[in-house]
């Protein structure tokens, strides 16, 4: 048999000894060489054969400690370890005798005897037994095994430079107090370099599968007082190795998922140091007073790396590794350590092949409570999940994540969204981040993807609920890039509208537009706008500083805060923001925000109280801006209906005329002839504002001339109206010496010729101010030839033979009687057009205006002719007013009646 010391090492212990009992080469020569040793069971544990293993340095105790499982595969498994009692009295004679031995391995083993690699004891394992020595429970045994080993080591039974892993204190996890007599002892008795290594209060399941010395249950301060207590303690506290001991325990998480195609993919290893390790590290550094600016940058950077030496498998290929860049960020920027960066950082493109790993985590990181694959990723690897998340963002941000893992990756994502009172907002922050940039940079399918998986109830709970700005702010860009397309997002609950109108007081001008748009976009509440106005009116003010996009949907916003609230006016004014909407809508040249600036301008003037509007109406600059809106053509009806609603108030027409008012009017009166709607508002606005106002002589001409030309037109019976209305109110406001010179605008020959047409409409309400017109120019004798000679004493007696109008027909008889006074032979005109029989008819059926009637007959009698009397008391006039005497008339006319019957008198040979 010819087999070597390096073949021995691979067999087990018992099948060492047999090989050694047949082979004297193998006892004398190849034994001797034998470096490492397992021992998997107590009868194995042989003094008498122990001195033959000249040269053993390892020794690997698998046979001290049984894993048990109990309720294996529920929900309420747990583990337990059992002592073996054989190998616990036996093992320290058999350590002893080893003179090259420099490291002993308490393993574990299975139920069913199998050694488990990388898994050491934890304190929560050990029960504690009812009964004394030797039938006491793990917990009693494990720390009458820690007493064994501290008087071997007390005792020189065991080396001073051998080096013990694999052991535990049962309550590491649970110190039930400071004065653990096992735990001091062992401070106290075992070498020195090991209880700088000491892990203290479960501090070693930080790093599973990392080979720890001891966890002891005290506080790492007393264990330092032990040290310093010792010969040569303090200068080995001081020392840098111990920080590059702590470096070089870093907690690794291996991730062995498959990927989408089933085929089995290496093991990513991510390095990752626990808050608790970055604290002790930076306490380790302040206690030894340690310069990290002169520490090697070479030596600091083999420490991390040596994290991932695992003891079970030390051979970790560079790109199965990877280092949290939170754990890397706090060495080099919050402890200030010298570091590598490009031996320790990975590039992204050198961890392509693990992206599946990362999804993996990612889906089933947050339902880990539901699975039990431990073959694919450690306990505690959701430690991984903000380092898998900030990659995956990473992959994204940079656009080199392949197209066919996103279809996988945004449920994973949106999971977050929806968990976002269950984890960590950082997580939550780098899942809504990533989303986001996916919504702005992604492909449309993608796009539809998030928002069909209930993307925008996620962002929405996100802005409603989430109280960490940095989560509603990604929450808020998220909704507008949803917004922005086909998918229009509206907020409608309280919490996400006030959430909104809290962004506008954000500095980030991309925050302030995003809240603009979805606030412009949703349903207010009118609870908000007292809180919202101040913001908008701010943003406002800004001006030209402000982007377009966002200013116009602060104008819109206002606009409708203003048309839905009317306390709000009284903001504007308390705001002073009239002189900002003034300068806008004079610099700002964007057409979008000039129609916003004009809506807010009109519902200034149109809403409130009126003492309100009196503010507005005061400020010439603001009032001159918003007389001129009636040319603009997208809110001209809004401003010509409002200039007409303001001119209401008798006090405010004089301040409208100053600013103009009546020259934009009567431009749209002049050049809008196609758009009716326009006309009848500029028309009715017009008459509102010359109602009792006295215009300058050539505005008055200018005006006539214009509703001449309406009048001419004749576009329709409302149009007309109110061109008539306004003719009035001009006329009546003019001297009656200047009448005579306004005449020539032409406007009396077209109401003239208009009068018949509009008298045959029973449904005509412009008779009356045409007539109202007429009575005023023929008041003025130099005027009624105007009359006359545009035929309108017929025009005029025709009104007087229709039906209604009862209201018209005492204005037509005042008319007529001036045009007869001042010219006699008009009484032939008005005979003809049948004036005598419809003055007959008034003073039988018409009392109303009885007595307009008999003026007109008295002045007719006056200066008729004897022809002209007789056909008068032929048509039975004469007999008409003899009936009137005895109805109920006013003494005046009851006179004039009498005087009438005293000329016709004279008359005998007719009467």
């Amino acid at each position: 048999m010819n087999i070597s010391h390096v073949q021995l090492k691979d067999l087990p212990f018992d099948d060492i000894l047999s090989c050694a009992a047949v082979s004297r080469t193998l006892l004398h020569e190849a034994m001797p060489r034998l470096k490492t040793l397992h021992i998997d069971k107590a009868s194995q544990i042989n003094l008498t054969v122990a001195s033959r293993f000249r040269d053993i340095t390892v020794v690997n105790v698998n046979s001290l400690f049984t894993l048990q499982r109990h309720d294996e595969g529920t929900v309420d498994e747990v583990t337990s370890i059992n002592i073996d009692m054989e190998t616990k009295i036996s093992i320290v004679p058999f350590l002893s005798q080893f003179n090259s031995l420099e490291h002993v391995h308490f393993g574990v083993k299975d139920a069913e005897g199998r050694n488990i690699d990388g898994t050491t004891i934890t304190g929560d394992q050990f029960w504690e037994g009812e009964e004394t020595y030797p039938n006491e429970g793990a917990r009693e045994s494990m720390l009458g095994f820690l007493d064994l080993l501290s008087g071997a080591f007390r005792s020189g039974a065991l080396r001073k430079n051998l080096k013990v892993s694999g052991l535990c204190c049962p309550d590491s996890n649970n110190p039930r107090s400071n004065n653990c007599e096992t735990c001091l002892r062992a401070c106290k008795r075992f070498p020195l370099n090991l209880v700088a290594s000491f892990d203290c209060e479960g501090s070693s399941i930080d790093v599973p599968g990392k080979r720890h010395v001891l966890d002891v249950c005290l506080e790492r301060a007393q264990i330092e007082s032990i040290i310093e207590s010792r010969p040569n303690g303090h200068e080995l506290l001081t020392s840098d190795q111990r920080l590059v001991r702590l470096l070089g325990r870093g907690r690794v998480y291996e991730i062995t998922s498959a990927d989408a195609t089933g085929d089995s993919n290496k093991a990513l290893r991510i390095l990752k140091y626990k808050q608790k390790q970055l604290n002790e590290i930076d306490r380790v550094i302040k206690y030894a007073e340690v310069d990290v600016r002169k520490l090697s940058m070479q030596s600091i950077s083999d420490a991390i790396m040596s994290s991932f030496a695992l003891d079970y498998n030390s051979a970790v290929p560079l790109e199965n590794q990877y280092i949290s860049e939170s754990s890397l960020s706090y060495l080099r920027d919050d402890l200030g350590l010298p570091l590598d960066e490009e031996y320790l950082t990975r590039k992204l493109m050198d961890l392509m092949g693990h992206i599946p790993k990362f999804l993996w985590v990612l889906r089933n990181g947050l339902v880990a409570n539901e699975t039990e694959d431990d073959d694919a990723i450690r306990r505690g690897s959701l430690d991984v999940e903000m380092d898998c998340l900030k990659l995956i963002r990473q992959y994204i941000e940079s656009n080199i994540l392949p197209v066919k893992y996103i279809k996988t990756l945004i449920p994973c994502l949106l999971k977050y969204l929806d968990k976002v009172a269950d984890v960590e907002y950082t997580y939550v922050l780098e899942a809504a981040w990533a989303l986001n940039h996916i919504l702005v940079n992604g492909k449309k399918r993608h796009h539809n993807m998030i928002v069909d998986k209930g993307g925008v109830s996620s962002f929405s709970l996100l802005l409603d609920a989430s109280p960490v700005a940095s989560i509603a702010k990604v929450a808020l860009l998220s909704l507008v890039e949803i917004d922005n397309t086909k998918d229009k997002v509206i907020i409608d609950s309280e919490e996400g509208i006030d959430r909104l109108v809290a962004f506008l007081e954000s500095d980030d001008r991309d925050c302030v537009k995003s809240a603009l748009q979805l606030l412009v976009a949703s349903y207010i509440e009118v609870g908000t706008q007292p809180s919202l106005l101040p913001h908008l009116v701010r943003i406002m003010k800004l001006g030209t500083t402000t982007q377009s996009d966002m200013l116009a949907n602060c104008l819109a916003l206002l606009a409708e805060v203003l048309g839905i609230d009317e306390s709000s006016t009284q903001v504007m004014i308390d705001l002073e923001t009239a002189p900002c909407l003034v300068e806008l809508i004079k610099t700002n040249k964007d057409h979008n925000i000039q129609v916003k600036l004009a809506e807010i301008i009109i519902r200034l003037f149109s809403t409130g109280i009126e003492e309100q509007k009196q503010v507005f109406v005061q400020d010439k600059e603001l009032l001159t801006v918003f007389v001129n809106l009636t040319l603009d053509t997208t809110v001209a009806e809004k401003a010509m209906s409002t200039v007409r609603v303001v001119a209401k108030n008798k006090s405010h027409r004089p301040l409208l005329l100053e600013a103009g008012v009546v020259k934009p009017l009567l431009q749209v009166l002049n050049h809008c002839t196609k758009e009716r709607r326009k006309l009848k508002m500029a028309s009715s606005a017009l008459s509102q504002c010359c109602c009792g106002m006295t215009l300058d002589f050539n505005t008055s001409r200018a005006v006539l001339d214009t509703l001449s030309n309406i009048i001419f037109i004749r576009y329709d019976e409302e149009v007309l109206c109110n061109a008539c209305w306004a003719l009035f109110r001009v006329l009546a406001e003019i001297k009656y010496e200047d009448i005579y010179e306004t005449i020539s605008t032409g406007f009396l020959e077209q109401m003239i010729k208009a009068l018949p047409s509009s008298a045959d409409d029973l449904e005509s309400n412009a008779v009356l101010p045409m007539l109202k017109c007429l009575y005023l120019i023929s008041v003025v004798p130099d005027c009624v030839n105007f009359i006359i000679k545009s035929n309108g004493t017929a025009s005029i007696s025709k009104v007087l033979s229709k039906q209604t109008m009862d209201a018209s027909k005492g204005l037509a008889c005042s008319i007529i009687s001036n045009i007869i006074r001042n010219n006699p032979a008009q009484i032939q005109v008005a005979i003809d057009n049948n004036l005598v029989p419809d003055l007959a008819r008034i003073l039988t059926h018409n009392e109303v205006n009885r007595d307009h009637a008999v003026r007109t007959i008295r002045h007719m009698t006056l200066v008729s002719n004897s022809a002209q009397i007789k056909y008068m008391v032929s048509q039975g006039l004469i007999d008409q007013i003899c009936g009137t005497l005895t109805a109920d008339l006013d003494c005046n006319t009851a006179l004039v009646a009498l005087r009438l019957l005293y000329d016709v008198s004279t008359y005998r040979h007719i009467v």
